[in-house]
């Protein structure tokens, strides 16, 4: 729409002010004060060699969890009334990225804890407050095979969760479970009669300490179940969180790509001149910008309480499909060393076909775009 003749002179004049665009995803002097803080933390207690070290020992990284601690980590996006750190969806979001830079395990295992754990315990100012401190570590599975009944003053739960984050050392589980009136969401000490582990290792994400979880009838009380209103909220914000560790993945393949492309020498020059390696890294920065943008939209619609449920999926299914893609690309470049475990790009590979598979899965996210056109 062309301007009006009053308005023309007036933004031509240097120095007037231009309308605003009311766009714009740039971090504010706060949040890239986190970020290079959270990044700091990584490179000094999780570089990428201890973070494959970690990965390869297939175990969780409980020492560094409680250093997560110690830096308030936990505490992002729960309010300081509630012994948080402050901050929303765009703050956590910024926190995973920059753990998945090195170790998309433990990015995931703080996006379970402080995330979406955090979000159904909205209601319990408590439970927060035990969070927030990180003085237990927290699972949660919301994909399930259980059943919940009915048994006097408790209900009685049996099944299985096939896929629980953190199950293998979590203290306290929040699981989704269905009874005859509907789903529903249930409190479960670790230490619960009736509760068994089972061990299932994975492909990648390897610090997840992820397993399977099997009730036999265990106990659970009337004042540790929950309503199911947040359920929904919390799968929002796990797809934007899913996204945010595809970005950090992104964000290590690219940093890696570049480093060996311009040490690998060949016909007496680095191989990053050459124009076939130079198209293959900027089709991973290009990748990476595009998840980046599209994540952090979610996440701000998100934080801005308006219905984001579609770009959320938007964000999840580029976002992990382009990491897998671009650490596909990253093995190819390093040749044999890409296939090798003394290298990350194979753990990057790992680590991010997992996001395909969801949940929710980029299928799944292909659906409800698809629904939104009324297909």
């Amino acid at each position: 729409m062309a301007l009006s003749a009053e308005l023309e002179p007036a933004i031509a004049r240097t120095g007037a002010a231009r309308p605003e665009l009311g766009l714009g995803f740039e971090l504010s002097d706060e949040q890239r004060l986190l970020r290079e803080t959270v990044r700091d933390f990584v490179e000094r207690e999780c570089p990428k060699p201890v973070a494959r070290e970690l990965a390869a020992a297939g175990r969780f990284p409980l020492e560094l969890w409680r250093k997560m601690t110690a830096a308030g980590l936990h505490g992002i996006g729960i309010d300081p009334e509630h012994g948080g750190e402050g901050g929303g969806i765009v703050e956590q979001a910024i926190v995973a990225e920059e753990l998945a830079r090195s170790l998309a395990g433990l990015a995931f295992a703080w996006t379970a804890h402080s995330v979406v754990v955090a979000g159904l315990l909205a209601t319990r100012p408590v439970l927060l407050e035990e969070l927030a401190r990180g003085t237990r570590i927290w699972s949660v599975a919301l994909d399930t095979d259980l059943r919940a009944s009915s048994a006097g003053q408790a209900l009685r739960v049996a099944g299985s969760a096939g896929w629980s984050i953190c199950g293998l050392v979590a203290d306290r589980l929040l699981l989704s479970a269905r009874r005859d009136q509907g789903p529903v969401l249930l409190l479960v000490d670790g230490d619960a009669a009736g509760l068994a582990r089972r061990p299932a290792p994975k492909l990648g994400l390897a610090a997840l300490a992820g397993c399977e979880l099997v009730l036999d009838d265990v106990a659970v009380g009337e004042s540790d179940v929950l309503g199911t209103g947040g359920r929904r909220h919390a799968l929002r914000r796990s797809e934007i969180m899913t996204a945010s560790v595809c970005v950090g993945i992104l964000q290590g393949v690219l940093e890696d790509a570049v480093r060996y492309a311009g040490e690998r020498r060949a016909f007496s020059k680095p191989i990053g001149q050459f124009q076939a390696i130079q198209h293959g890294i900027a089709d991973v920065h290009m990748r990476l910008e595009t998840a980046r943008l599209h994540t952090r939209q979610a996440a701000w619609l998100e934080a801005e309480g308006r219905d984001c449920g579609l770009e959320a999926s938007i964000a999840s299914c580029l976002s992990s499909e382009f990491a897998a893609q671009s650490a596909d690309f990253g093995i190819q470049l390093l040749g044999g060393y890409g296939y090798s475990l003394e290298y990350d790009m194979q753990r990057y590979w790992r680590d991010a076909r997992m996001c395909r598979a969801g949940p929710p899965s980029a299928d799944a996210a292909r659906e409800r775009v698809a629904a939104s056109l009324a297909l």
